[in-house]
């Protein structure tokens, strides 16, 4: 390999080392103790903080871009920038309805007012469209808009379950493979018979019906053929059958089991 370089002098203990031509200018150091010593060259200098008027030093490179003495003046000032930001407002002109709609200046958005916007969001996240879709059954609006009421009956029913637990044994426990809090501190509620094959069944949130279960145990129950027979001991156990004897089915005009 040709050398194309030269030997310079460290910047602060003097001693010669060799550099390529590439690293002219570039390097001035032998060692990045020696770097170190001389702050790479940095002179300290003063600054105004931009809040409280309050001078610092400025002693690194990294800290040029600083215009606060403090993380409270800090976090003022962005206060300050934000406000600033979400106060600017302008006038513009809905590209589906002629509509005028105040929007934000920074904002560019899709040139929708709030109303076309909502509008074709809830087209495009219909049915089987929407990214929570689960066989229909929360979201349909055949159920009278009910959702929220659903699921909230859903994880109340857990709570509860949990609750029970806790009042007959002090301490959570898996109540498949037996572990409790000292092996894990996540514990889920499954239901045994799901809630997307029998919906909004009367015994769908039965104690019967619900098990407390570890992470582990959790997705052994929804593993394909695993689960399957591990469901079927537990049928036999707590007589889900007898429980389960009429499936509710949906009909466009009614309920009926």
């Amino acid at each position: 390999m040709i050398k194309n370089g030269n030997n310079i002098k460290c910047k602060t203990c003097g001693k010669e080392f060799y550099i390529s031509l590439s690293r002219f200018g570039a390097r001035k150091y032998c060692s990045k103790e020696c770097a170190e010593k001389d702050n790479y060259g940095f002179k300290e200098r003063k600054r105004k903080c931009i809040i409280c008027d309050k001078e610092f030093l400025i002693k690194k490179n990294i800290e040029l871009q600083k215009k606060t003495c403090s993380f409270e003046c800090w976090k003022e000032n962005n206060s300050r920038i934000s406000k600033e930001k979400w106060s600017k407002k302008i006038i513009k002109t809905c590209k589906v309805c002629g509509k005028e709609f105040e929007a934000l200046k920074f904002y560019i958005g899709n040139g929708k007012c709030p109303d076309c916007r909502y509008n074709q969001l809830s087209k495009e996240r219909r049915g089987e469209l929407n990214p929570n879709y689960k066989d229909g059954h929360a979201t349909k609006e055949k159920f009278g808009g009910r959702r929220n009421i659903y699921t909230t009956k859903h994880f109340r029913a857990c709570h509860n379950y949990r609750k029970f637990l806790l009042k007959t044994n002090d301490y959570l426990t898996c109540e498949h493979c037996g572990v409790n809090q000292n092996g894990t501190s996540h514990f889920e509620v499954h239901h045994l018979y799901f809630a997307s094959r029998w919906p909004r069944h009367e015994n769908l949130h039965n104690f019967k019906n619900l098990i407390l279960l570890c992470k582990q145990c959790h997705g052994d129950f929804h593993n394909g053929n695993l689960g399957k027979r591990l469901l079927e001991n537990y049928e036999k156990k707590r007589g889900l059958k007898n429980l389960f004897k009429y499936k509710i089915i949906f009909n466009e005009k009614t309920w009926r089991k």
